[in-house]
């Protein structure tokens, strides 16, 4: 018997307008709803910048703020947050490897290096020029190569710092 009712009711010709209408009004405000809120999400790495950088550095470690010869170059390659390999920008030799690269929150064209104190010690010997190049990511530890003149012969040395 409700069957019967809600049948008369829907297609009473009064009533069918109504929910017409009713069905017209709520399939555009979703499609609006749809087409205003489709923009692309925010990346998760731009979350963590709007933290302060403070709370972002670990202990033992600081951001050493340089600037990067080839930046046009490797500008579009660099993430908020980036792995790389750090060449002496006048001699083109190997400084470091697995060294990690931040964007600036507030400039992103600034870079820093988010390493350890005394691998800051060592860059500073270089002075804040530097070549990049973009490596992978892995979960070795940061590696300082340098380079120590023997009596006779050039030796490599790799001192890794970390945990």
């Amino acid at each position: 018997m409700n069957l019967e009712k809600l049948k008369k009711y829907i297609f009473d010709s009064q009533n069918a307008n109504i929910l017409k209408f009713a069905c017209g009004l709520s399939l555009s405000v979703l499609m609006s709803y749809l087409f205003f809120s489709s923009g692309d999400p925010k990346p998760k790495n731009t979350q963590a910048f709007k933290q302060n950088l403070n709370v972002m550095i670990p202990k033992g470690h600081v951001l050493f703020p340089f600037t990067a010869q080839n930046y046009d170059e490797i500008d579009a390659l660099l993430e908020a947050y980036s792995l790389v390999k750090v060449y002496d920008a006048e001699k083109g030799r190997l400084l470091a490897e697995n060294i990690k690269v931040l964007r600036a929150p507030k400039d992103p064209t600034r870079l820093a290096f988010l390493i350890s104190g005394e691998i800051a010690d060592s860059f500073m010997e270089y002075g804040m020029d530097f070549r990049l190049a973009l490596q992978k990511f892995t979960n070795k530890k940061p590696k300082l190569i340098t380079k120590t003149k023997a009596p006779n012969r050039s030796i490599k040395k790799v001192v890794t710092y970390g945990k």
